[in-house]
């Protein structure tokens, strides 16, 4: 995935309507219309996002939620954060892996935690990028 202004605005489409953007002007919502001024901020504009390592206990828990049954869930309440943070993880890693993306049985599921994650401004890998690459690019700031 090239580091091109079409990228980077199909990259931020996925944060629409949060308080992430930022330049050096301020803190803005993601909009239509802000959206729009990747073009004209194309070097400044950038994404303040949360880097999974700081998930919070509510939020992982939602991503328990989606992933495992209640009584799992409940089974893994006494987990402490790292733990929780390595078995998301695996989890989704295990969902996107080259080939195991097609088969998975766990492949639209992790699709909806993916999504629950970023409704929650976490920074995530993208088509192939992984969170590093994408602060390299200039795209994302973490938080």
């Amino acid at each position: 995935m090239e580091n091109i202004l079409e990228n980077k605005e199909k990259f931020f489409t996925q944060y629409f309507m949060q308080d992430i953007l930022v330049n050096r002007n301020g803190r803005y919502f993601l909009t239509l219309q802000t959206l729009h001024w990747v073009k004209t901020y194309q070097d400044t504009l950038k994404l303040e996002l949360i880097p999974l390592s700081k998930i919070s206990n509510t939020d992982a828990i939602g991503c328990l939620n989606i992933l495992f049954d209640e009584a799992t869930v409940k089974e893994m309440a006494n987990l402490t954060r790292e733990l929780w943070i390595k078995i998301l993880k695996t989890e989704l890693s295990a969902g996107f892996g080259s080939v195991q993306m097609k088969v998975s049985p766990y492949f639209p599921t992790v699709l909806n935690v993916y999504d629950f994650l970023r409704s929650k401004g976490y920074a995530l890998p993208w088509m192939g990028l992984s969170v590093e690459k994408l602060v390299e690019y200039g795209w994302v700031v973490l938080a």
